[in-house]
């Protein structure tokens, strides 16, 4: 049913990325000059644009108008539906776009904004159509509507907008509660078609137990962080080490890229019990606003951070031990560690992988910004040389336990390519797995024996069990969302208990005791409605650590009437 509101949640988010720009300079020059603002109803800022519209080609017809802007000063709420600040879009027959902006109630800026096709969008030049501001946020202040109190498109705002051949006003500001929150308005009668408040999933990481009795029992979820540590909920990475006490160490990255507001850093935690108790670890991260892979060594006793600001390491991991940091970058170029693979055999070795992407502040939390090569050393850090032999634009990589004297690698490549070397990436070969969408790599800690390795992708998860050359997708009886793979682990005794575990984007989480064969899907409901683990771990006694990362998502205030030309 959501998916109904998917229209409108875009046009509000786009319209707030859309002002950006004007945050600073324009707010701050009407804070400190006094400036007072003239104000117009939506109405009176169609008719204003409209008429330099007309001048650029008369046969321009409305495409949207907002009032959502970040520059307007904190004394105006928007409770009137007076508004010093619009945007207003035409288009014209030609297919070109028409931008018109109205700043203190008068026109600043109008241009040509390209070609596009918005017929079915578009609205006839006439007033009479739609219902003034000052009545539809009156109706919305009826239902429990009020201003919104962040820094972000702060008060209550407004957007025309045509959806499924019909026009909606949408108010937006916030509920009692203080989220934000909008109504959608008939802009013909006032009549409310949709409202929906904003909520925040929970985060945090979490242990799933009764791995083994998955066919009997269901298993029991403990939640871990954030609980009484005061620790953020947007856990995106996390490793385990086995301690010698029968206990797992469990290290937690923080990933503070919410909300288009990247200004918090990012933070490691550790547990030393097996999560029961967590300490904040203290790490010259510099400015990065996210920790993306944490990988420890096989005798774990030392730690790699690959974050936004590159990559980091630290030795004598034992609790008690001071952690002694350092950044790792000579012969590393400027950029987000976006994949990081150290050697099975790592303390002969010396031997580390990693996948730079470019710096991208703008990324997305799950797509990966474009590569900058893939990086290798042989001293365990201290030094790099870029593979140049390696294929453009990679996202994933993954290492085999040696089968002969040189290291075999699997890498992704962009969204539908995955390659092989068995020589230490000298050479490359394309492996032939049918997909899109790669998301990761996992590899059987037995592959010299088995061959085995598992690709996690959009439409699901494939299994090779001959090194790569044939492939069997196994979940081809899921559907969205079950099988929009996103992270792939395989158990560290898979050759004795069989197990892989997978997380689905907004599906949930999903294992096999049986090499893919059969899956079991984890009802997350309980620990969130729209439930996307990010990162899992394999702790003690096969037991489970996964981080669910906090989503956006709406809840109904309203609920749209249901289609009747839908099943």
């Amino acid at each position: 049913m959501i998916k109904r509101l998917q229209p409108i949640i875009s046009v509000i988010v786009l319209s707030i990325l859309l002002a950006v720009p004007l945050y600073f300079a324009t707010a701050w020059a009407a804070r400190t000059l006094g400036i007072q603002e003239t104000t117009l109803s939506m109405r009176e800022a169609y008719q204003l644009a409209l008429e330099q519209a007309v001048q650029w080609d008369d046969s321009v017809q409305l495409f949207t108008m907002t009032s959502v802007d970040l520059d307007r000063p904190q004394t105006v709420d928007g409770t009137t539906g007076f508004l010093p600040h619009w945007n207003v879009d035409f288009v014209a027959s030609n297919n070109e776009l028409y931008h018109v902006e109205i700043r203190d109630g008068q026109i600043t800026s109008h241009t040509p904004q390209g070609t596009a096709s918005f017929a079915d969008s578009l609205w006839p030049n006439t007033d009479e159509l739609f219902m003034d501001s000052p009545d539809i946020v009156q109706a919305a202040i009826n239902k429990g509507l009020r201003p919104y109190e962040g820094d972000w498109a702060r008060g209550i705002n407004f957007i025309f907008i045509r959806i499924d051949n019909q026009p909606q006003i949408i108010v937006r500001g916030a509920t009692q509660s203080g989220l934000p929150a909008f109504y959608s308005f008939n802009p013909q009668d006032g009549a409310i078609s949709a409202g929906a408040e904003r909520s925040v999933s929970e985060g945090g990481v979490y242990l799933v137990r009764n791995i083994a009795e998955l066919s009997i029992v269901e298993p029991e979820f403990e939640k871990l962080l954030p609980d009484s540590y005061n620790v953020p909920a947007n856990i995106s990475a996390l490793t385990t080490v086995s301690l010698s006490e029968g206990q797992s160490a469990i290290f937690a990255g923080t990933d503070t890229r919410r909300d288009f507001l990247f200004t918090e850093q990012a933070q490691l935690f550790a547990s030393y019990d097996s999560g029961a108790t967590w300490e904040s670890l203290d790490i010259p991260f510099g400015q990065a606003d996210a920790i993306l892979n944490i990988t420890a060594t096989p005798d774990g006793l030392s730690i790699f951070v690959g974050t936004t600001e590159g990559l980091f390491f630290a030795q004598g991991i034992n609790r008690g031990k001071d952690f002694v940091w350092r950044k790792l970058e000579q012969g590393l170029p400027v950029g987000y560690i976006t994949s990081l693979a150290i050697s099975p055999s790592f303390v002969e070795d010396r031997e580390i992988w990693v996948v730079i992407g470019k710096p991208d502040t703008r990324n997305s939390l799950w797509a990966r910004p474009g590569s900058e090569g893939l990086f290798h050393s042989v001293d365990g850090g201290r030094s790099w040389e870029k593979v140049g032999s390696a294929p453009p634009n990679i996202t994933d990589l993954a290492l085999a336990p040696n089968t002969n004297t040189s290291t075999t690698i699997f890498v992704t490549s962009g969204k539908n390519n995955l390659f092989k070397s068995t020589d230490g990436g000298q050479e490359w070969i394309q492996l032939p797995l049918p997909d899109t969408g790669f998301s990761q790599l996992a590899i059987s800690p037995t592959f010299a024996k088995d061959g085995t390795l598992f690709v996690a992708t959009g439409s699901g998860v494939w299994r090779s069990e001959d090194g790569g050359l044939n492939w069997t997708l196994l979940t081809s009886d899921m559907s969205y969302p079950t099988n929009a793979a996103i992270a792939i682990k395989v158990s560290p005794d898979f050759s004795q208990d069989q197990t892989v575990v997978f997380s689905a984007f907004r599906g949930g989480l999903i294992i096999s005791r049986d090499r893919g064969e059969t899956w079991h899907v984890l009802d997350l409901g309980k620990l969130m409605g729209d439930s996307t683990p990010r990162a899992i771990a394999f702790a003690v006694n096969g037991d489970i650590v996964f981080a669910m990362y906090p989503l956006l998502s709406w809840n109904y205030l309203v609920a749209p009437p249901e289609d009747p030309g839908q099943p």
